[in-house]
């Protein structure tokens, strides 16, 4: 049924199931009527549906039949007038009104209000009085909002007070300690902020305390350690803070990038709920009392400039899951106790600039699936020990310049499934063992400078589906196991400057539906056995600068959709057997300057699938500026060059040769040639 546009205001005032009001656009000026209530507000330009008639640019106010809203959303808008007579009005959430300053006093009488929400209302400065029903109260970027007031205490029912990223707010009142209900009190981004009142210790219900980013925050209150329900706090990125009373029903505690705090409190160990810790300080030790920590389950230790080494005592924390240590550049050793973490599932050690070994005891954390060692780069070799990690599922090691060996253990690692070895520049070899890693899905050996081969062993792995190697210069080729990798899918060749061959063996890898071989600047040429490979998809050959020809033979890859050639200098025709690929559906082919001409079979490919030729400084058939024009006008040109025809005319016409004036078929050759119009050649 169509409905003119006068009818719409009376149509939405017959909604009176309606629970949930949306208020999107800019606001019109209201149209007198005796019998308004609240306004409504117009779309803005080109959000109306086009099947609904437009409203009018200035919409009469509802109904009092929508007294019954409980939730209205305000986007960008400013608010309506009738606010305060919207009874049953249990979620308010305000959006981007940059000018609002205030709230309008009426909402204090709504009785039924629950939560006020508002987002991105920059000018926002103060807040009603009333509002004693609310249980949430969440102001998010209002950062013009300097302070709170004391009637704040008021708010009994008040369970979630979220003030995020209110850059002006300096304060915050000392009635906040009457809000005996209050369960989350979130203050991240309060970068003024400098202190919290003392009447924080009187929040009984207090469990989430969020401080993250108070750049200018030097210490919370010491009744703050009263709080006997306080589970979670979070002092991230507080660089001021120079102390930290003891909390210890603490669940989770995160003190990164704390820069001023000196020390922990020595009795932390007395905080035996505490699963969660995140650690910068600048002492030269953790206390001893950390072992304590029995419940402890994941501990992170990021930037501690000033620590030599961890507490013994750490071998007691027997539910840790998760050790990270990031940017600690003074610790040189990791205690032999780490080994007693039976439950430990993820090592990782990141950027520890003086640590040079690992401990023996590693191979004894019997659950121990992650091993990540990454930028530890005085860190010479591997324990042997590392071969009994049963569990080990994914080793990452790198960079680490001083690395000279991995051990031959490496191969008892019977269900590892990722091998990262990166930016190892002083390792010359991989270990034969390489080839016992039976479950190995996934080899990536990545800027090994001093890497002379691989070893043949490479060839057992049968259940590698993805093998990178790349930045490897001193590497001369792979080896002829190669062909073996039978379950292998994505083979990827990346700044091998030595590697002059790619092995026969290339043929055999049946599953191979990705080749990339990427700045291998010293590679001739690829095997005629490429053709081999009937599960190929994509080719990638990109600034091969030796490269002098591709294999007829690719002729044969059936199941080939992308070939993209790019920057192989060298390279000086393409292979006529180009048009025999049925599946191709992109051939892009650029910064081939030494390219002179393109072969005829490019006819047989479809138009789309001539992706782009761009860059060929060399090439002469067909001309550049007939290329340039796109592929149908290329197409265009080799049809008309290559008329089976016209060889045929050419060679009855040389037999002819002695004849006074050329023969007819010569004749018709010239004319086709001399003088036909422009256009059949276009």
């Amino acid at each position: 049924m169509d409905y003119e546009t006068h009818d719409l205001p009376g149509l939405l005032a017959k909604l009176t199931a309606l629970q949930v009001l949306t208020v999107d656009g800019s606001l019109g000026r209201s149209a007198p009527d005796d019998n308004v209530t609240y306004e409504l507000v117009s779309h803005p330009p080109g959000s109306w549906p086009r099947r609904l008639p437009r409203p009018p640019e200035t919409m009469p106010r509802l109904r009092p039949r929508l007294h019954r809203i409980r939730t209205l959303f305000v986007f960008s808008v400013r608010l309506p007038k009738g606010l305060g007579k919207l009874a049953s009005l249990e979620t308010l959430n305000i959006r981007n009104y940059h000018t609002l300053t205030e709230l309008p006093e009426a909402l204090g009488g709504l009785e039924l209000l629950r939560a006020i929400e508002i987002r991105d209302c920059y000018a926002l400065k103060r807040l009603p009085p009333g509002l004693r029903q609310l249980t949430r109260l969440d102001l998010d970027s209002c950062i013009e909002l300097t302070a709170l007031p004391e009637s704040l205490g008021e708010l009994q029912a008040l369970r979630m007070l979220r003030l995020v990223h209110s850059h002006a707010l300096s304060r915050l009142p000392e009635s906040l300690g009457q809000l005996a209900s209050l369960e989350t009190l979130d203050l991240r981004g309060c970068s003024a902020l400098t202190r919290l009142p003392e009447s924080l210790g009187q929040l009984a219900a207090l469990q989430d305390l969020n401080l993250n980013s108070c750049h200018r925050l030097t210490a919370l209150p010491e009744p703050v350690s009263g709080l006997s329900l306080l589970t979670a706090l979070d002092l991230f990125a507080c660089p001021a803070l120079t102390r930290l009373p003891l909390v210890e029903t603490l669940s989770a505690l995160d003190l990164r990038w704390c820069s001023a705090l000196a020390e922990l409190p020595a009795q932390m160990g007395r905080m035996t709920a505490l699963t969660t810790l995140k650690l910068t300080v600048m002492a030269a030790r953790l206390p001893d009392s950390l072992g304590d920590l029995t419940m402890l389950d994941t501990l992170e230790l990021d930037s501690c400039d000033g620590l030599t080494e961890l507490p013994e005592t750490m071998g007691g924390l027997a539910m840790l899951t998760q050790l990270t240590v990031q940017r600690c550049n003074a610790l040189i050793r990791l205690p032999e106790p780490l080994g007693h973490l039976p439950k430990l599932t993820l090592l990782d050690l990141m950027s520890c600039g003086a640590l040079t070994a690992l401990p023996v005891s590693l191979g004894r954390l019997a659950a121990l699936t992650s091993l990540r060692i990454n930028g530890c780069e005085m860190v010479t070799a591997l324990p042997e020990s590392l071969g009994q990690l049963a569990m080990l599922l994914q080793l990452r090691v790198g960079p680490a310049n001083a690395l000279v060996m991995i051990p031959g253990s490496l191969g008892q690692l019977t269900v590892l499934t990722v091998l990262n070895i990166f930016g190892c520049w002083a390792l010359t070899r991989l270990p034969e063992s390489l080839g016992q890693l039976a479950a190995l899905t996934t080899l990536h050996i990545s800027y090994c400078g001093a890497l002379l081969g691989l070893p043949e062993t490479l060839g057992r792995l049968g259940r590698l589906d993805t093998f990178c190697i790349s930045g490897c210069t001193t590497l001369a080729g792979l080896p002829a196991s190669l062909g073996q990798l039978a379950a292998l899918t994505k083979l990827s060749l990346d700044n091998c400057h030595a590697v002059t061959v790619l092995p026969e063996s290339l043929g055999q890898l049946a599953a191979l539906r990705t080749l990339d071989v990427t700045y291998c600047s010293a590679l001739a040429a690829l095997p005629e056995s490429l053709g081999q490979l009937p599960s190929l998809h994509a080719l990638t050959l990109l600034a091969c600068h030796a490269l002098t020809r591709i294999p007829d033979t690719v002729a044969r890859l059936t199941e080939l959709a992308v070939l993209d050639i790019n920057g192989c200098s060298a390279l000086t025709n393409l292979p006529e057997t180009l048009g025999g690929l049925a599946s191709l559906t992109m051939l892009r082919v650029r910064n081939c300057s030494g390219l002179t001409r393109l072969p005829f079979a490019l006819i047989e490919l479809y138009d789309d699938v001539l992706a782009g030729f761009s860059g060929l400084a060399a090439l002469v058939f067909p001309p550049r500026h007939v290329v340039a024009r796109g592929a149908v006008v290329m197409k265009h040109y080799l049809w008309d060059h290559h008329h089976p025809l016209k060889i045929l005319l050419l060679i009855m016409a040389g037999r002819r040769r002695r004849m006074r004036r050329p023969s007819n078929e010569l004749w018709l050759l010239i004319c086709d040639e001399y003088f036909t119009t422009p256009a059949s050649h276009s």
